[in-house]
């Protein structure tokens, strides 16, 4: 994860050494493709629509670039109610909600050439 990325989610505040949910969905010799889900209270305010219509799939999740190569981190910020994925309980309040931050990223595997050059935000304590 880029540090930039990993500073502005701490910020927030949010333990990124505790997301919500981790898997990888597709995996190569050099890493995996991962996705990470985080939940906090907000509201958004503005931003671009999270959702797109496709004539084949029905709607679907739009990421945006938070980060260019060589880390390709996609993320969409959406409210958690609009998803499919577990959320943790939040009662409803007025002033904002349960959102979810979703993002896409290439995790390289801890012997590769690309992982010896960079620490990973990840692995260091909270």
């Amino acid at each position: 994860m880029p540090d930039k990325l990993y500073h502005q989610l701490c910020r927030l505040p949010i333990n990124v050494s505790r997301p919500s949910d981790l898997y990888a969905y597709e995996a190569h010799d050099d890493g995996a493709h991962c996705r990470v889900i985080y939940h906090l209270a907000g509201k958004i305010l503005s931003g671009p629509d999270a959702w797109r219509g496709d004539a084949g799939v029905g709607k679907v999740l739009v990421y945006s670039a938070a980060a260019a190569a060589p880390h390709q981190v996609g993320m969409v910020v959406v409210p958690s109610r609009q998803t499919f994925d577990a959320r943790p309980q939040y009662p409803a309040h007025e002033d904002n909600e349960l959102l979810q931050i979703d993002l896409r990223l290439f995790v390289p595997h801890p012997d590769s050439a690309a992982a010896k050059t960079k620490t990973n935000p990840l692995d260091q304590p909270p």
